[in-house]
């Protein structure tokens, strides 16, 4: 025996050695008391089982831990308490089944023919006809060591590992199957009626055939791939065999174990086609994942992945699983290992902490998506820049220099999409692009020179210093036009506000408070509320509605970039209202004047002029007007 004191160690060594997986407590108690005096005495662990006190008191709780850990089974009844356990007869159907060669005339090994009784708990108990093919895969992961597969009309059972299951199930079944052909005399029989259902020629189920008996495994493996044919086959073919059997008035008990086997077969080769069914609707499924991820805007977060939806507007994650998912990312953004970059990229998202995933053919699209978003972002930001110093007599070197307006482009790209600068930053994108031109792919776009510099900042983004600066001067007032005449504004600005005011300044909300002190700010609040509630629909608030109109009217899907596009638009309604209130002496927040305010503001705008979304954003105005006019001191 093993000197080894372990509780499971002994457990197994006296299962052993009394040849029964049953154990009886009083029994075992006592072996372990007569081993105990004689192995404490070299070995200090067994002086645990020494101890006639806390014997039993260790005993039991081990035992407890060895049952939750299922390794045995606790059984009490009339005749007392016994432990069994589970790995006696797993060892012994391993031994049943060691060399299968010798049984291929004997039905598959049972209880009747082993003359044992396992538990229930200890096994998983299928019906060859219902449930094998439906529950195989619940059986092989179930953690249950033994299955029983019961067969209908009295034809006995079958004990089998669950490991077994379904390959060396199959295996054992095609020796059985061979044996069964080499001595039937109904194959002619079975191969005329098979040419039949199948609609084939004999000359090929004969190859058939002929394979089973002389090349059993290839017969499997045809099986194993789960091809159509190879199923319909199986399942004609055992139900003749089986129908041909049950017919005799005295069955052998070959004929047993051919019953038995074309039943198993049958069951394998459609769980198979099963599998593969699976299989090719996962690869459908993942196909169509890499079709959602080739549509704009091209980038996607992995929670938006997982909300994929197929051609009928179903949710693609359950025909797929969360871990065939990730495999399949996987293996898309791994490098193909043939001197090809992935196919699959993953960058850091427009959220801390998210990743994006892009293919690797729509990452030149989407750079060139979001530079058509960013122009519109940076041009807007320049235009009021520039403006904002106009107006104030002020210059930058951008102004005036090719170079400074070139250095001027990246930051204020930085601000507007920082994504955008992120993919440009990175190395691959020009790989990217090399690739894509040595396989003679159109490119819709340049990004980079011939030498795999990226073209300057005005070309990708189509930008002209000279443009945008004449744009900013067209909205100065006709004596910004006249020199002596804007010398004198300037002079005077100076005098009185102390050497002007700068760009940020001009939008301090505390601007409209010091203004509006001249009028009577409780009459434009209440004016003002009044307004809104007009104006927005029954069921919204104020800013509930202002968030709804900001959803619709800017559509961009950077968050950086739609912040900043709002910010803007917002800084220019405030501009346009301390105009009015500075030009009107007693100003009231009628409908007509804030809608003019508002109106002011988009057509004075060329880019926001131009807008899809104009309405909407001119009622997001007028609502944000009042919002300010409401709050006003």
């Amino acid at each position: 025996m093993s000197h080894s004191a372990d509780l499971y160690t002994i457990l197994v060594s006296y299962a052993d050695k009394n040849n029964s997986p049953y154990v009886d407590v009083d029994s075992f108690l006592d072996y372990l008391k007569k081993s105990a005096k004689t192995l404490a005495l070299a070995y200090t662990e067994w002086r645990k089982w020494d101890d006639n006190k806390e014997r039993e008191k260790t005993f039991w709780s081990e035992l407890e831990e060895l049952v939750e850990e299922k390794k045995c089974l606790r059984i009490s009844d009339s005749s007392g308490t016994k432990v069994y356990m589970p790995h006696f007869y797993v060892r012994m159907l391993d031994m049943a089944y060691q060399d299968p060669d010798e049984d291929v005339s004997r039905a598959f090994p049972s209880e009747h023919s082993l003359n044992i009784i396992i538990p229930e708990s200890q096994m998983v108990f299928l019906n060859s006809d219902k449930d094998l093919l439906t529950m195989m895969d619940d059986v092989i992961y179930s953690g249950i060591p033994i299955v029983k597969i019961g067969f209908s009309e009295g034809f006995g059972s079958a004990l089998l590992l669950t490991k077994m299951l379904p390959r060396r199930m199959a295996e054992i079944s095609l020796l059985k199957i061979r044996e069964y052909l080499r001595h039937s005399g109904n194959k002619e029989y079975a191969l005329r009626k098979l040419a039949v259902l199948l609609k084939c020629n004999e000359s090929f189920l004969q190859d058939l055939m002929d394979q089973i008996i002389s090349k059993p495994m290839d017969a499997f493996a045809e099986i194993e791939r789960g091809k159509d044919l190879a199923s319909h086959f199986w399942a004609h073919f055992s139900f003749l065999v089986k129908t041909d059997i049950k017919k005799k008035s005295d069955i052998t008990s070959p004929d047993i174990a051919a019953l038995q086997a074309f039943s198993l077969i049958g069951a394998v080769s459609g769980y198979y086609r099963a599998q593969a069914a699976k299989k090719r609707d996962v690869e459908l499924a993942l196909k169509q994942v890499e079709s959602n991820l080739a549509q704009p805007p091209y980038f996607y977060s992995m929670d938006q992945i997982l909300k994929f939806k197929g051609e009928n507007g179903e949710t693609l994650l359950g025909q797929y699983s969360g871990e065939q998912l990730e495999a399949w990312i996987k293996g898309k953004a791994s490098d193909s290992g043939n001197f090809e970059l992935p196919e699959l990229f993953i960058l850091p998202g427009t959220q801390k902490n998210v990743r994006s995933f892009v293919l690797k053919e729509k990452m030149l699209p989407l750079c060139l998506r979001l530079m058509m978003e960013a122009q519109v972002q940076v041009k807007n930001a320049i235009f009021k820049r520039w403006s904002d110093l106009l107006i104030e007599f002020k210059k930058e070197p951008a102004m005036e220099s090719e170079k400074e307006f070139e250095k001027l482009l990246p930051k204020m790209m930085e601000r507007h999409s920082p994504m955008l600068m992120s993919l440009l930053a990175d190395p691959r994108l020009f790989l990217i692009n090399e690739e894509l031109e040595r396989k003679a792919v159109a490119i819709s776009a340049k990004i980079f020179t011939p030498s795999g510099l990226l073209l300057p900042w005005s070309t990708l983004l189509l930008l002209r210093r000279r443009d945008l600066l004449s744009d900013a001067k067209s909205t100065l007032p006709f004596w910004y036009h006249m020199p002596i005449l804007s010398a004198i504004i300037y002079f005077f600005k100076n005098i009185f506000q102390g050497g002007g005011r700068s760009g940020s300044s001009r939008y301090a909300d505390d601007d409209i408070g010091l203004l509006s002190g001249r009028s009577q700010p409780d009459d434009i609040r209440a004016a003002a509320r009044e307004l809104s509630h007009s104006l927005t629909p029954v069921g919204n608030t104020h800013d509930q509605y202002l968030q709804d109109l900001e959803s619709r009217w800017c559509q961009l899907l950077d968050k950086q970039a739609r912040e900043n596009l709002v910010e803007d638009v917002q800084a220019l309604a405030r501009d346009s209202l301390r105009h009015s209130m500075k030009t009107q002496k007693n100003f009231r927040p009628t409908h007509s004047a804030v809608s003019q305010i508002a109106w002011n503001v988009v057509s004075s705008n060329p880019t926001l002029s131009t807008m899809n979304t104009k309405e909407t954003l001119i009622l997001y105005l007028e609502l944000y007007v009042l919002g300010l006019l409401s709050n006003i001191r």
